[in-house]
């Protein structure tokens, strides 16, 4: 089930990967077409902007926005859902993270993207990941409907790319869900002194105790 009411505009086709047929048509309705027609037995319904109650509870949910009510609406479904966030960092579109909640985590999406960011913070050897949680990054992702503003600088093929190394990691997590963040940089992006891939784990062995006495 996708949700994105957004319309496609012809600016966007440079930041992200729609076609110019696309133009003027929403968002989920181009990717729910471009799915249906790479598989035509894909099951494949749009989730409506005032029908959240039509989500029934899913077996995984990925939230790949900047609008905070949409991620309040998340945050609200039953706590026995696996929910990943995704994201990449707003001025090149080549630094990434995938966010993982696994169901019964007894903490939040933002409990869980607070302490990656302390943890990310006080790592030296994770610089490159800092503006991930800077402030000043914050600034720049303005969550609004229709995403008027632009959340990102980087091309249609830097968010391909990161698309596709975080289904990957994400893939990894299906079996044997663990809270944490896994941070990827492109490999066009790294420098010497970059760690191109890492997961760092959220749930502490006090935490894991308590989940598992519930």
């Amino acid at each position: 089930m996708l949700s994105d009411p957004a319309a496609i505009s012809g600016g966007l086709l440079v930041r992200q990967n729609f076609l110019e047929e696309d133009i003027g048509a929403s968002k989920q309705a181009a990717l729910a077409a471009r799915l249906r027609a790479i598989r035509d037995d894909l099951d494949v319904d749009i989730l409506g902007l005032h029908s959240t109650g039509e989500l029934h509870e899913p077996d995984l949910a990925i939230d790949a926005t900047v609008n905070m009510a949409f991620g309040q609406f998340l945050a609200s479904l039953s706590e026995h859902i696996l929910v990943a966030q995704v994201a990449v960092d707003p001025r090149t579109a080549s630094v990434g993270m995938v966010l993982v909640k696994p169901a019964g985590s007894a903490h939040t999406m933002a409990q869980l993207d607070a302490r990656a960011g302390s943890l990310v913070g006080a790592d030296p050897s994770l610089e490159e990941y800092h503006s991930m949680w800077s402030s000043g990054t914050h600034g720049m992702l303005v969550p609004t409907r229709g995403c008027s503003v632009p959340t990102f600088h980087g091309s249609a093929a830097d968010l391909a790319a990161a698309a596709g190394v975080m289904v990957s990691l994400l893939a990894t997590q299906l079996l044997e869900p663990t809270a944490g963040v896994h941070l990827f940089t492109l490999p066009h992006a790294a420098s010497t002194r970059t760690r191109t891939s890492v997961f760092l784990p959220l749930q502490n062995r006090s935490d894991a105790a308590g989940d598992a006495k519930a």
